[in-house]
């Protein structure tokens, strides 16, 4: 089964001028930049909040980085930056370093921005070091074979294809899912922890992420038929093993002047049962990710 995403994913390698020292997880250091950035490249204004900004329905920083709520308060960002998490924290200059960047929907347009963004990010500086970098390539990643679309060897972009083809395997009966980042997902404003965590918990998270990605940023539709019948399909399934963990990590927000928790459940999930309507959801989640503060990388899960 052949499923059309409105997504493209790029892997960029940049290599270090400076020594960088990334914290725990990069993913929060990857953001600042990126967001830093491209609100300097994008901001006509010069006002220093976008609230109230009449620019703000027709901006990239804003329909990318600040995606304005509706009236019942949800909204949802059209990115996911993904470090490599087996990534030396610790990057000499004259190495190199590569982060993936999911971008879905008709945020694609803005391509040019977001490469320029995180062009001039490095030049700028990471961290409080302000430690430089400079970009080596930008590829789009594709299971059909990786692309080169910009970088030293050819400064020109070059076009791509907006969407991703995703393969789904019919005939499952079993999943095992492999999650890598902290998955936090909220249950009465509470963090559910790993004895506490359901399937439907978990499909309910990622359905609900998904049916806002397509509202706020695509007008195609959804690949899910029904998401009533989709979830009761979830509960139904049957927990085969569970290896899950919690893994505690903070973040300083500049903005908030504090640490933020965002902690969550990592480790091996495995069920079995009927998955025939699922496994889109499912595979699709993989490039997705699901759960708080996906932007940074978390609740990042791989199938076996």
């Amino acid at each position: 089964m052949r499923i059309e995403l409105p997504l493209i994913k790029l892997e960029f390698t940049f290599k270090a001028v400076d020594e960088i020292n990334f914290p725990f997880y990069s993913g929060s250091a990857l953001r600042g930049v990126f967001g830093s950035t491209l609100r300097k490249v994008c901001c006509l204004s010069g006002k220093p909040e976008c609230d109230g900004c009449g620019l703000r329905a027709t901006c990239p920083y804003s329909i990318i980085f600040e995606t304005q709520s509706r009236e019942n308060g949800r909204s949802v960002n059209p990115y996911v930056i993904e470090p490599q998490l087996n990534q030396n924290r610790t990057i000499k200059p004259g190495e190199t370093f590569t982060f993936s960047q999911i971008i879905f929907g008709d945020c694609i347009k803005s391509l040019s921005f977001i490469l320029l963004s995180w062009v001039r990010g490095m030049q700028f500086g990471i961290g409080k070091s302000k430690s430089k970098a400079e970009l080596i390539s930008v590829y789009q990643k594709h299971p059909y074979g990786d692309k080169y679309i910009y970088g030293q060897e050819e400064d020109t972009l070059q076009p791509l294809n907006p969407t991703y083809i995703l393969d789904v395997p019919e005939n499952r009966s079993n999943i095992k899912l492999h999650i890598q980042t902290p998955l936090r997902i909220q249950r009465d404003k509470h963090p559910i922890v790993p004895d506490s965590l359901t399937i439907g918990d978990f499909a309910s998270s990622l359905i609900r992420r998904v049916e806002l990605l397509y509202s706020f940023h695509t007008s195609m539709p959804s690949f899910m038929n029904n998401k009533y019948e989709l979830l009761e399909q979830a509960k139904k399934l049957q927990e085969v093993s569970r290896n899950l963990k919690w893994q505690d990590w903070t973040r300083w927000s500049g903005r908030q002047k504090t640490h933020i928790a965002l902690g969550g459940v990592i480790g091996e999930w495995e069920f079995s049962g009927d998955l025939s309507n699922l496994l889109p959801l499912f595979y699709a989640g993989e490039l997705l990710h699901l759960g708080k503060s996906t932007v940074m990388g978390l609740g990042k899960y791989v199938i076996e």
